[in-house]
């Protein structure tokens, strides 16, 4: 009976420091990748997205200022820099009154080895090829 319980006992031991000691997730979801978006083109538009890895997946939320009214802004996240803007590889939701938020399939870990990338948002759907703000 005795050795029952010193084997219970060092079994509660080894898994509390094992509980402690592992890291969390909740720590890695509230580390979030900023992206600062710069204006383009002299439209006044500027902001952030943060991408932040939630359940396996990437949560992408933008927020730009001096964003238009009612227009929605498609968003891209393409291969390349600002500066020398590649194919897109996600879409995301458009920007609607300076916010978006998207969740893309995929880790930040993966998303990372995918770099360089660059967020672009574009002044509006019938006007794809003028962009209001990105960010490498």
């Amino acid at each position: 009976m005795k050795k029952i319980i010193w084997i219970v006992i060092i079994l509660l031991v080894i898994f509390g420091i094992y509980k402690f000691t592992k890291q969390s997730p909740v720590a890695e979801e509230a580390a979030p990748l900023v992206v600062t978006l710069n204006m383009q083109e002299n439209s006044g538009e500027k902001g952030e997205a943060k991408l932040t890895e939630v359940d396996g997946q990437v949560k992408v939320v933008v927020a730009l200022t001096g964003a238009p009214a009612d227009l929605p802004q498609p968003a891209h996240l393409h291969k390349g820099s600002c500066a020398n803007l590649g194919e897109p590889i996600f879409t995301l939701s458009p920007v609607l009154d300076g916010a978006s938020e998207t969740t893309l399939l995929i880790t930040k870990e993966a998303l990372i080895d995918n770099l360089p990338l660059a967020l672009n948002v574009h002044k509006s759907t019938t006007n794809l090829n003028n962009y209001v703000a990105c960010g490498d």
